[in-house]
């Protein structure tokens, strides 16, 4: 982290501005991003450097958490202390031979392709992982040109006659030169291209904010071991607790007084986890554990209070509270069976709706506490075998894991949503109270609860869905009772309210991101009056993608949004809700920001309560973190640098001399009247002229409300096919992807595996057939989760277009994939059988005959199962179908202890399939 306090404040004047909102800023649900396909990552690079950014967000994602991130020698300390997976705390495994033995789980992120190894291997890994496969470097530095070897015949000529004698060493040393000729050292030759071992390693990685609001005008952050606290207003840094390295989350009590820590982390899935609490004492300088019982107990959740520093705590399933720090804590829910999760989600709650670890809400004076209780009686299990570690007898028998997980058309877990007034219970009154299910959604057993929040003090905000998410309600309940604020129904797909709403200073106005005029925009709700409809604050062809903060001053939205010339960037914009509702929102980072010499256009942004912003360059440039003041006055918002947090000069400096790809984005028509977007990682110093064949490797995703083509900077995987090994590679956003209107959207429901794979493959050939550049008999394509289905999908389905396909954890089978997601797409199993029939890959079997087929898949991947690969393989053996399978012991979905192994898989899976590309014959 560097950062720099700007002396002399540089003004920007904009229309419209906003002033913070502390309570609603920090109560606010994390967007929902489609789980469990889409990447929850800032940067694929990043992937193996994400556990404590996951749980900071987890934490975060709907209370006043400020928490910081590991770094990434610490997180190495920490893969290396506890280098096991365990099975989910709250399932006990069916048999443990070495009794108390307690193995530990890795994260396990998704995301659609897995591009990059990010940054936690160690230089050992590196080291025993081997080169990068023999087969792909037979087109290694093929771009040597006939020019230059022209060149080289005449030198040898002129130096065969002037020096005859010499005539055999000089035909070595330009076998040697040509042998380098790429050599980055020779002024004649190109840049040196990327090498995969620096994407693997992180030393490519681009440095993001690692910080947090914390109170007043101070950012909270770790640096060398050490948690300390800016103030941005002087630039001072204040050292809050020295030689914490084993903390891996902290955050400040809402008085300051006290700073929460967390340390002995085990991931549990995506977001939850459980860890050890200690409390320090910021005067004192006392530092003491967090306990229920006398010992110093594993905790699965801890949140402050927004004032104070009382607590509510998830112990074993159960929820407590203590009214300050030094106060006993209280029990406030009792279940003897264990049946419930009290406050904290259970695994589809977790990764479908809250992405979060956390399900409990406090009021704003802190009074009163919502929550939902999970009961996962009636939803069916799933068993995992984890075999453990070579040589270890404790392993003698495998263990085995049970993870409640609701399938397509099986029982969902049902919730009650449930408010607790915390002044009754702490004087031992009745202080329980159940909200009912809104009366639309009474003969439903398994209805959803997507989103919860306060209207004010006394009134608690939530959002209920029927189980197939195309009904959806919003409703206020208090002491006297509940109000359906506003109900909706889509015809056309589902209801995408997952995210709470805004509200402004007196919660007479709710602001949500809903489709108006096939776009997706900020759409005002008065909560005074009954069965009020939505107002439209923003119109036009363009995606509002999230309400980032509503100013309660000046009665200002900010908000994210792309634009209808250019999908693929994303800005900051703010707009006045109290003024004339025709009016032109205005971009707050349109040309606010170079890298280098690079205009930035993709962004994001972080408020707190005090007019300060950290805003974020993302793309397409090496991304930059500054924060600003702002400042509202004649209708005009003036954004004041404070400073500049993170340039990353020393990644500027690796990347001199260093040939990296150019972009290409570009519009393909499709079927239905749609335009598709495409994304070109193109070599350097491409032959654009025909003569060269480059072949191409498409990376997809599909899956619906994704989007791979953006203008984010990257530097991954395919940075390096591109850079170092002369590959074209290639993103496709067709019907039903995000950011572009619902009707594309929505081109892909009730029927997964269809328009999405033609659009795939009709792209590609139209690629083929528009460049002349591209080996059209040289084309692979691959893809992880979701995209390893689409990719398995598309090599099935066309004879001609994809040579090879790999699928990295594929769904095979929508059936066996989790409720919530699949029935938001398909609908129910019994209501469009035909659908998931079609849908179906594991059926297709006899449709990849002859073709050159990779399968990967961990065994413990509690997400995509293990079943799923497995299904698809029985009948391609079955069928007498060959094909290459790879199987990773113990590893979940994101892989993330054999990335390397991994990728020189993948190299050489995808080497074998381009080594007689025309590209290749051109370099003998």
């Amino acid at each position: 982290m560097m950062f720099r306090l700007q002396k002399q404040h540089k003004a920007i004047s904009h229309h419209n501005g906003n002033k913070g909102s502390r309570y609603q800023q920090q109560h606010q649900q994390t967007p929902h991003r489609t789980p469990p396909h889409r990447c929850k990552c800032d940067h694929p690079i990043e992937l193996l450097d994400y556990d404590y950014e996951d749980v900071a967000a987890a934490t975060t994602a709907t209370t006043n958490t400020v928490s910081a991130l590991h770094t990434h020698r610490q997180q190495q300390q920490q893969q290396q202390q506890h280098p096991h997976q365990h099975p989910p705390y709250y399932y006990k495994p069916s048999s443990n031979p070495a009794g108390s033995y307690q193995l530990r789980r890795h994260s396990a992120k998704l995301h659609e392709s897995m591009l990059g190894a990010g940054s936690s291997l160690d230089d050992d890994d590196l080291h025993s992982a081997g080169s990068f496969g023999g087969n792909m470097t037979r087109f290694k530095n093929l771009m040597y040109s006939k020019e230059k070897r022209r060149r080289v015949r005449i030198i040898l000529c002129i130096v065969a006659a002037i020096v005859a004698v010499a005539l055999i060493a000089t035909m070595i040393v330009f076998i040697v030169g040509a042998d380098h000729g790429n050599s980055a050292n020779d002024d004649n030759m190109p840049d040196k291209g990327i090498n995969l071992e620096d994407v693997l390693s992180g030393q490519l990685y681009a440095k993001r904010f690692n910080g947090s609001w914390s109170n007043g005008h101070s950012v909270i952050f770790k640096q060398h071991a050490n948690i300390l606290e800016l103030d941005t207003r002087t630039g001072a840094v204040t050292t809050l607790l020295e030689n914490a390295a084993h903390y891996v989350l902290y955050e400040k009590s809402a008085d300051g007084q006290y700073l929460l820590l967390a340390k002995n982390y085990k991931k549990n899935f995506r977001y939850s986890f459980l860890a050890q609490y200690d409390i320090y004492n910021l005067s004192s300088k006392d530092m003491n554990p967090l306990k229920i019982t006398d010992e110093h107990n594993d905790l699965s959740m801890v949140q402050w209070s927004p004032v104070g520093n009382a607590l509510v705590i998830n112990f074993e399933r159960h929820l407590y509270y203590k009214k300050s720090v030094t106060d006993t804590a209280i029990q406030l829910t009792n279940d003897e069976n264990g049946k419930f999760l009290n406050g904290i989600p259970d695994w589809v709650y977790e990764e479908e709706v809250f992405s979060s670890n956390v399900a409990t809400w406090f009021n704003p004076s802190g009074t009163q506490l919502a929550f939902i209780q999970f009961d996962d009686s009636p939803t069916h299990t799933i068993k995992f075998a984890y075999y453990g570690e070579a040589g270890d007898v404790r392993f003698q028998y495998p263990l085995h894991q049970d993870i409640a997980y609701p399938k397509a058309g099986s029982p969902n877990p049902r919730v009650e949503l449930i408010l607790l007034n915390l002044t009754r219970a702490l004087a031992g009154s009745e202080f329980t109270t159940r909200m009912p299910v809104p009366s639309a959604l009474n003969t439903e057993a398994d209805y959803i609860v997507t989103a919860v929040s306060w209207l004010d003090d006394a009134n608690v905000l939530s959002i209920w869905m029927n189980r197939e998410q195309n009904e959806a309600y919003v409703v206020s309940f208090n002491d006297l009772g509940r109000k359906v604020l506003y109900g909706t129904e889509s015809k056309t797909g589902w209801v995408d309210l997952y995210t709470a709403p805004f509200k402004n200073r007196n919660g007479s106005l709710l602001a949500f991101v809903l489709p108006h005029e096939n776009y997706k925009h900020l759409q005002l709700l008065s909560t005074d009056v009954i069965k009020a409809q939505l107002e439209p604050l923003t119109s036009g062809k363009y995606v509002v993608d999230s309400i980032l903060h509503w100013d309660g001053t000046h009665d200002i939205i900010f908000y994210m949004a792309n634009t209808e010339e250019h999908p693929e960037q994303m800005h900051l914009y703010a707009i006045r809700a109290t003024a004339a509702r025709k009016q032109t929102p205005t971009c707050l980072t349109c040309k606010l920001m170079n890298s280098g010499n690079v205009e930035q256009n993709y962004f994001s942004a972080i408020f707190n309560d005090n007019n300060e912003i950290v805003i974020s360059s993302l793309g397409p440039g090496i991304p930059t973190t500054a924060i600003y003041e702002w400042k509202y006055a004649n209708s005009k918002v003036t954004l004041n640098l404070l400073l500049n947090w993170e340039t990353n000069e020393s990644l500027r400096a690796k990347l001199k001399g260093v040939a990296l790809p150019t972009h290409k984005i570009l519009t393909v028509p499709i079927d239905g009247g749609f335009q598709a977007k495409v994304l070109l990682q193109l070599p350097p110093n491409l032959d654009t002229s025909g003569k060269t064949k480059y072949p191409m490797l498409v990376d997809v995703y599909g899956g619906p409300d994704s989007y791979s083509v953006t203008n984010k900077w990257m530097l991954d995987w395919g940075s390096y096919l591109s850079s170092n090994q002369s590959v074209i590679y290639a993103k496709i956003d067709g019907r039903g992807s995000g950011l572009r209107g619902e009707k594309l959207l929505h081109a892909i429901y009730l029927k997964l595996g269809t328009v999405e794979i033609t659009d795939q493959i009709s792209v590609t050939r139209k690629l083929s057939d528009m460049f002349d550049y591209i080996d059209a008999t040289h084309i692979g394509i691959w893809g992880w989760s979701y995209g390893g289905y689409a990719a398995a999908m598309a090599l099935a389905n066309n004879e001609t277009v994809f040579k090879c396909a790999a699928s990295i954890a594929p769904v095979t089978d929508w059936t066996y994939y989790d409720s919530i997601y699949t029935e938001r797409y398909m609908g129910l199993p019994d209501k469009n059988a035909v659908g998931y029939a079609n849908s179906r890959l594991s059926t297709r079997a006899h449709k990849l005959r002859g073709k050159n087929y990779l399968l990967v898949h961990g065994t413990l991947d509690d997400n995509v199962h293990y079943q799923q690969s497995m299904i698809l393989a029985k009948n391609l053996e079955r069928e007498d179908i060959l094909f290459k399978q790879i199987s990773y012991a113990d590893e979940d979905h994101g892989l993330a202890n054999v990335r390397p192994h991994l990728y020189h898989s993948l190299d050489r899976f995808f080497g074998e399939c381009f080594a007689s590309s025309r590209l290749a014959k051109s370099a003998k």
